[in-house]
């Protein structure tokens, strides 16, 4: 009678593990942020739809989401106020809607940008393979050294990528405009984690479009 109990508290504790065990996510970014939205990405291990819930001071909740499944996720968050704090969560369900995880934690913040006015600076390159892949580009200033927040671009059907470099933002929503002797990073990451980088530096401006 002892074992049998014992052997019933043990799968008791093993189930409750696993339930409350926090899902494990990959190269999360804010990305793409503007005066009134942003997108949230990231890669998970295995597939599902994620949910974002996010508010700003008010603490009024308020919830994006995908449709479908899937290993690499791009939630935009819109209807945003300007130059605004905002904090979010990550919950991850399968298919059926069954809660898969939820990640939450003070440090996932972003701040929206402010509204102004840049000139185009397009770079643009090529992906070869096949296969979903993210684009994820940001800029490091030759003078501060801070590094711009990321911005994201998905290939066409043909492999083809452009990002916007005067859509660029610092961590703080301000406009950061690439400078000659910046530094630009460009990451390709596959949704199996699969990553590729290089970094160029800014040696004319604008850039060519």
């Amino acid at each position: 009678m002892l074992k049998r109990i014992a052997i019933m508290v043990l799968a008791l504790a093993l189930t409750t593990g696993f339930a409350w065990a926090k899902p494990e996510i990959n190269d999360l970014n804010v990305v793409n942020v503007t005066p009134v939205k942003a997108t949230v990405f990231f890669r998970t291990a295995v597939p599902c739809i994620a949910k974002v819930i996010y508010h700003a001071e008010d603490k009024v909740n308020y919830l994006a989401k995908e449709d479908t499944a899937g290993l690499m996720h791009a939630v935009e968050v819109k209807g945003l106020e300007e130059a605004t704090e905002y904090f979010y969560k990550i919950k991850l369900v399968d298919e059926k809607g069954g809660v898969l995880g939820e990640l939450e934690a003070d440090e996932y913040s972003f701040i929206t940008a402010k509204h102004s006015i840049a000139m185009p600076s397009n770079i643009y390159g090529k992906i070869s393979g096949g296969g979903k892949v993210a684009i994820l580009a940001s800029v490091r200033s030759a003078n501060s050294h801070k590094e711009s927040m990321g911005l994201m671009a998905v290939p066409d059907a043909k492999g083809m990528w452009t990002v916007n470099l005067g859509d660029l933002k610092g961590a703080d929503g301000k406009a950061m405009a690439a400078k000659k002797g910046d530094v630009v990073s460009i990451t390709a990451i596959t949704a199996k984690g699969a990553v590729k980088s290089l970094e160029a530096l800014v040696t004319c401006l604008p850039l060519p479009v």
